[in-house]
C-alpha cells in the first residue's frame, strides 16, 4: 500500500479545497456576468483559450491563498516527528 507523507495529504487537500472555491467564484462571476466578462468572453474568438486561462489563473490563485490559510492557522507541531517521552532532546540542560 502506497504511503502519502501527512505533509502531502496537508497541501493536497487544502489545495484541492482552494482550486474548488477559486472555480466556484469564477463560475459565479461569469454566471452573473459581472463586469460585462461573459459578455465580453462570448463575443471572442478564443472563447476556449479565455476560459482555460482564467481556469488555471483561478486554481493556481485560490489554491495558493488555500495552502498559505491553512499554514498560518495551523496549531501546534503537526507535522513534528514525536519523540518517545523518555528520551532526551538536550534542551532542558539536564546532561545527559
Amino acid at each position: 500500500m502506497l504511503h502519502i507523507p501527512k505533509l502531502l495529504r496537508f497541501m493536497a487537500l487544502h489545495t484541492a479545497g482552494g482550486i474548488a472555491a477559486g472555480w466556484l467564484v469564477l463560475l459565479l462571476l461569469l454566471k452573473l456576468d459581472t463586469f460585462g466578462l461573459n459578455t465580453l468572453i462570448r463575443g471572442s474568438e478564443q472563447q476556449v483559450t479565455v476560459l482555460f486561462m482564467l481556469f488555471v489563473v483561478f486554481a493556481v490563485t485560490f489554491g495558493a491563498v488555500g495552502v498559505t490559510i491553512a499554514v498560518l492557522t495551523m496549531e501546534g507541531d503537526a507535522f513534528r516527528d514525536k519523540a518517545p517521552e523518555d528520551e532526551n532532546d538536550g534542551l532542558n540542560g539536564s546532561g545527559k
